[in-house]
């Protein structure tokens, strides 16, 4: 018998576009032959759609609920429901939940959450792991607890940088400039600046306090080469893809560079310069992607065919659109470093499914620096796969049955007992 699989995406986050691109990819992966899947989309509103025309990316440059199901998850039920006149009617049973989306408000253990009060398998990090890998602060100390090399770092929140109560001159001595300044809980690049002035960095917090409370300041590394990779498991039990050098010319990558490889309009400028009136900020730095037309028609043009057939067309959509050397250009001593590396963050962080972690290279000292985890990587890091062995349908048949499996091992656990507290007549104060 086929199972249920839906593919949850999109949702109110910075990466809700970037999510949709990785939703369609693993879509028109998986083998239609073993599982009925059904895409649920989540809109910006927080409203869950299904139906046909969600195959269809040209269906997001004008969103309308036109020929679409309302449909929702209950926290006591392992069931999809649908909307009618009357209400929410119960669907279908759901046998697992392909987690799509990346970001907050998806990737920082919110669905995870109800997924767990529903009993339904999901394949991604749970509440914890998902947490903590959004989270780069709490992930930096992961880090440091367990000796794995990061930069030198601080953080920032908001009301201290409101009310001034913060020192920019220690904050320079600790960190050293140049730095990159950064959202605590974004990715893809978005709000992210470089900065190699004092003007720069208030001017760079300034722009990463738009998208989030807390900023984090990192130390630039200058002599830089970026190195990825891939690791599949649940727990320790886990094994690590190929490795990607990213072409990024030893500067750090922008959300263009890395999904559009292209300039184009973007409406966040404009709320920037409205925000921050008298900051110098660049429109350059503002790295993020709204709902414009012209940007999700090119996204348009650049995705579609590459998963056909179950396999890789050779067309550069999502994460694929970067340059890459595939495996990476760096020494065995360096190559081992990073896979050892990856397995123990992977297992530090409480990840399971598939998780993309990036290193940081100083080309010039040949140190290595773990920079982040995602737990849900863009694409799902597929081509990283790939060039192992495992093809996209297979990686989604594994993601899967990771998630059935943890479900089944989380059912044979005590999760009730029987005590004799209430019978004590203890009388509850009023």
């Amino acid at each position: 018998m086929k199972k249920n699989i839906v593919i949850i995406y999109g949702s109110r986050s910075t990466e809700h576009d970037i999510s949709i691109l990785s939703a369609l990819q693993i879509y028109n992966a998986i083998d239609k032959q073993k599982y009925n899947v059904d895409l649920i989309y989540v809109s910006h509103n927080f409203k869950w759609y299904t139906g046909k025309k969600l195959r269809d990316l040209s269906t997001y440059k004008e969103f309308d609920t036109k020929g679409l199901k309302e449909v929702a998850i209950l926290p006591s039920s392992q069931y999809l429901y649908i909307k009618n006149m009357l209400g929410f009617r119960q669907y279908k049973k759901i046998d697992c939940a392909i987690l799509s989306l990346h970001g907050k408000n998806g990737e920082d253990g919110t669905i995870q959450g109800l997924l767990e009060l529903s009993q339904i398998p999901y394949t991604s990090s749970g509440v914890v792991g998902s947490s903590v890998g959004l989270d780069k602060n709490i992930m930096k100390q992961v880090f440091l607890q367990n000796k794995i090399p990061i930069t030198k770092y601080v953080e920032l929140c908001k009301s201290d940088f409101d009310s001034k109560n913060y020192n920019i001159q220690k904050i320079i001595k600790k960190v050293e400039l140049p730095v990159i300044v950064k959202p605590n809980s974004l990715g893809s690049s978005i709000g992210i600046s470089m900065c190699r002035t004092i003007d720069e960095l208030i001017d760079g917090i300034k722009l990463a306090f738009l998208f989030d409370e807390k900023v984090l300041i990192e130390k630039l590394v200058q002599n830089l080469k970026e190195v990825n990779i891939s690791v599949l498991g649940d727990g320790k039990d886990c094994i690590v893809s190929a490795t990607e050098e990213v072409q990024n010319k030893g500067e750090f990558l922008t959300f263009e560079k890395k999904y559009l490889s292209s300039n184009f309009p973007n409406k966040t400028q404009n709320k920037v310069k409205n925000n921050q009136k008298n900051s110098k900020i660049e429109a350059k730095n503002s790295n993020f992607a709204t709902k414009s037309k012209k940007e999700l028609e090119f996204l348009t043009n650049k995705v579609d065919s590459e998963t056909q057939n179950n396999k890789s067309s050779g067309t550069k959509n999502g994460m694929q659109n970067l340059d890459r050397i595939i495996p990476a250009n760096i020494t065995k001593t360096q190559k081992k470093l990073i896979e050892n590396l990856a397995k123990k963050i992977f297992i530090a962080t409480n990840s399971k499914g598939v998780v993309r972690i990036d290193f940081m290279i100083d080309t010039k000292t040949q140190k290595v620096y773990a920079n982040e985890i995602n737990t849900i990587p863009g694409s799902f890091a597929f081509y990283l796969w790939e060039k192992c062995g495992i093809t996209f349908d297979k990686l989604a048949d594994r993601l899967i049955e990771i998630a059935s499996n943890r479900n089944k091992e989380q059912e044979k656990l005590i999760s009730n007992f029987d005590s004799s507290v209430l019978n004590q007549g203890v009388a509850v104060k009023k």
